[in-house]
């Protein structure tokens, strides 16, 4: 491999011989010194490589042994120099190359995340972005040890952080503390209101003093579960004690929705006829350098796709934005009471899923239709058993200065 080199960086040529003397045409070479090699025959003649001083030397060994010698191709870092020389347009347009190729390779062009699980992605990004290290930055203006310092000091899920660059990628590599331990909440005393007009249906306390009982009727903020313990000898109160209120209460509550629904609508029906606008998206600017001609009188309007060009994971200042027009006429139509029904019973139904998917359980439903002016309109009563309690902290200084207050 270095031989090849060496001979690549002097610079060779091949020669075709041909001749009745070409064995002693090649023994004759060698005695004056002559390097040869890679003999090779090629039909009546042999075919060598020999560097261009020897070439130059072999006319007198043709000469003697009455053989003819040609030059197939010449190679080597010399002979590209000099061709370079009549191609200057070429010569240039491969140093630009070779310097944009350098240019670019200075650059970090993709960060990538690994061991990552409780922080996302996007949040370290962000912030590694806010100190210098992000696609599109200079590999040499890029401080990582001030970066790594910084992580650990952000994130407190983050033990250890290694970041490494190969060529134009960067790889932040992270590992995570280990996880805390929840801690529910047991001692921040709170009681429970109603966070909605109902009928208590159950109530099953296990900490603090139940308020309602089932079959009352709450209002709104209610409170059904106190915090508040009262601590007595005998009749006596002697003081209070304050806990976190923990009860499972279900109410019985109602809904009225209304939904309506006309007998004769416009519909719109596409034609099928398209009108297809490119344009460059630059920052907040739009260029439509050809703006379309639209014929049609009613269209709809839909950008299709956003192509974005990137360089690694840095995403250049601009995009081509597709924009389609597809004509549609409007057609009058209209639908029977019954199917007005049907579109309404299928309005009513992804609501009641809609609750029923937030825990709430439909033990009641009532409907009434009213046809007016071409207008079906339905008024549905809802009877919902679902919770209905939430927590509200309890003042005890408050309760306090209110208690010194009564004596």
């Amino acid at each position: 491999m270095f031989l090849t080199l060496w001979h690549y960086l002097r610079g060779y040529v091949i020669i075709r011989v041909s001749g009745f003397s070409v064995e002693r045409f090649v023994n004759l070479a060698a005695l004056r010194g002559i390097y040869i090699w890679d003999i090779k025959p090629n039909k009546n003649a042999v075919t060598m490589r020999v560097s261009p001083q020897g070439f130059k030397e072999l006319k007198e060994c043709a000469r003697k042994t009455k053989c003819r010698y040609k030059i197939i191709d010449k190679r080597g870092f010399p002979f590209l120099l000099d061709s370079c020389k009549h191609r200057k347009v070429y010569t240039a347009g491969l140093f630009f190359f070779v310097a944009v190729l350098y240019v670019l390779s200075s650059f970090i062009w993709t960060v990538t995340v690994t061991g990552n699980n409780r922080i996302s992605t996007e949040d370290i990004l962000s912030f590694c972005s806010e100190q210098g290290l992000a696609a599109g930055k200079l590999k040499m203006t890029t401080n990582t040890k001030k970066v790594t310092d910084s992580l650990i000091l952000k994130f407190d899920d983050i033990s250890w952080v290694a970041i490494s660059t190969k060529g134009t990628k960067v790889t932040i590599n992270i590992v995570e503390t280990i996880p805390k331990t929840e801690i529910v909440d047991r001692e921040t005393a709170c009681s429970i209101i109603a966070d909605k007009a109902c009928i208590i249906e159950s109530i099953s306390v296990s900490a603090g003093t139940p308020l309602v009982k089932a079959k009352d009727v709450v209002e709104k903020g209610d409170v059904l579960v106190s915090g508040t313990l009262t601590i007595k000898d005998m009749d006596t109160e002697i003081g209070k004690k304050y806990v976190r209120s923990v009860a499972n209460i279900k109410g019985r509550c109602v809904y009225t929705i209304e939904n309506s629904m006309p007998l004769t609508y416009i519909n719109k029906v596409k034609t099928g006829n398209i009108t297809t606008d490119n344009s460059v998206v630059l920052g907040d600017y739009v260029l439509d350098f050809v703006a379309p001609r639209i014929k049609f009188p009613l269209f709809d309007k839909k950008e299709k796709e956003v192509k974005e060009f990137k360089i690694g994971d840095y995403v250049l200042p601009f995009k081509i934005l597709c924009t389609e027009y597809e004509e549609y006429v409007e057609e009058e139509k209209s639908r029977t009471e019954e199917e007005a029904k049907a579109e309404i019973n299928g309005l009513l139904l992804k609501t009641k899923q809609d609750m029923e998917l937030g825990g709430a359980q439909i033990i009641g439903e009532e409907t009434e239709f009213l046809l007016n002016n071409d207008i079906l309109t339905s008024t549905t009563t809802l009877t919902v058993l679902e919770n209905v309690g939430k927590e509200k902290s309890i003042e005890i200084e408050e309760e306090k200065g209110e208690a010194k207050t009564d004596e």
